[in-house]
């Protein structure tokens, strides 16, 4: 036992230490206070921080609301295995991966307007259509909401299929059944109250990653303005050491953000409104449309995870078909010629992508 103490105390010494010094170096930075005077004088902070903010915010709004819908359609446990069963690879996708998979979907030039011209629009033409990068964000909202959603039925399913837990849930849903509450109404007012708190961390670490991404935001953000952490990024890439202070002063800002935004949630759970919602009755329901909330729940939720599976499968398939792709003309539905010069050029970079393995 104190072998393994004593191992496990040194890995984590080898994690922590070098961490501490980064840590005390961005410290340092973040006590330049002319850096935070150029930060709050730049025309651009304000513009960035707001993007930012609009972005992470919604789609963790998004991707939390559509676990919680998908969740609340599996009030069986035998459901929520059924619809987790195919969810497992879509965690190992990267962000940017189908991010770029998704932009080949929804560019002016992409599948989606091939697929409908131009015997639906009649283009002939791509159109200036901002699809990509759009001032809007939505792009990149689209692309974290339906990331971060897999991450967060995985972190649930950790704490609802729990066997202690599982068996309590299912009597308390039995009990609200036996007096005739609907199974979907049920979830929402005696499990999810239960299962929200305990979501504190994982949705934390999407809170602050959506509000933190920069890959995924140079891939199919918006530009004009980006948000804060493209905009830091861009700072501390500077030669100017006045523009490395002013992006270490926005790391700083970034992260009282993220800190702030998550004690805002904290605080709006421990609110008399959302402790109210917790203990107040069912509403009551007939049986019949007690028994037809309960038989509905798992077809829905197997088409709603089949949609989920397709959206990444295609994503996918327009990232392999992407790679092999020379002259593709608009709006051909396939290239006109086929080519191998991406992978060459990828092999041709092995000690990029080895380097990439080891880190």
């Amino acid at each position: 036992m104190r072998q393994a103490s004593s191992k496990a105390s040194l890995l984590l010494a080898l994690v922590f230490v070098p961490l501490l010094w980064s840590l005390g170096q961005a410290a340092l930075a973040g006590c330049n206070t002319a850096a935070w005077v150029a930060l709050w004088q730049d025309g651009q902070t304000l513009p960035a921080w707001g993007m930012a903010l609009w972005t992470g915010l919604a789609s963790a709004a998004l991707a939390t609301a559509a676990s919680a819908w998908l969740l609340s359609l599996c009030a069986q446990a035998s459901a929520l295995q059924a619809l987790l069963r195919h969810q497992g690879w879509l965690l190992a996708v990267p962000h940017v991966a189908f991010a770029m998979g998704l932009v080949l979907w929804i560019a002016p030039s992409g599948w989606l307007l091939r697929l409908l011209s131009p015997w639906a629009t009649g283009l002939q033409a791509p159109p200036p259509w901002p699809t990509t990068q759009d001032p809007w964000g939505l792009g990149l909202m689209a692309v974290l909401a339906l990331k971060e959603t897999p991450f967060l039925l995985w972190a649930a399913s950790s704490h609802l299929l729990r066997p202690d837990v599982a068996q309590r849930l299912q009597r308390e849903l039995q009990l609200a059944a036996s007096f005739g509450y609907g199974a979907r109404a049920a979830w929402w007012h005696i499990v999810w109250p239960q299962l929200l708190p305990r979501m504190a961390a994982p949705l934390l670490a999407v809170l602050a990653y959506s509000l933190t991404v920069v890959d995924v935001a140079l891939v199919i953000g918006p530009t004009s303005p980006p948000t804060l952490a493209v905009l830091t990024w861009q700072w501390l890439q500077d030669a100017s050491s006045q523009e490395n202070a002013k992006g270490a002063a926005a790391a700083w800002a970034l992260a009282a953000t993220v800190a702030l935004c998550a004690g805002l949630a904290w605080a709006l759970l421990q609110a008399p409104l959302w402790r109210r919602r917790r203990t107040r009755g069912l509403p009551m329901e007939g049986p019949a449309a007690a028994r037809r909330s309960a038989g509905v729940g798992r077809p829905m939720a197997s088409r709603a995870s089949a949609a989920l599976t397709s959206i990444y499968l295609g994503v996918l398939a327009a990232l392999l078909l992407g790679s092999f792709t020379g002259t593709w003309p608009f709006p051909d539905l396939h290239p006109t010629l086929w080519a191998a010069a991406g992978w060459r050029t990828v092999a041709e970079s092995a000690g990029t992508v080895w380097t990439t393995v080891w880190v």
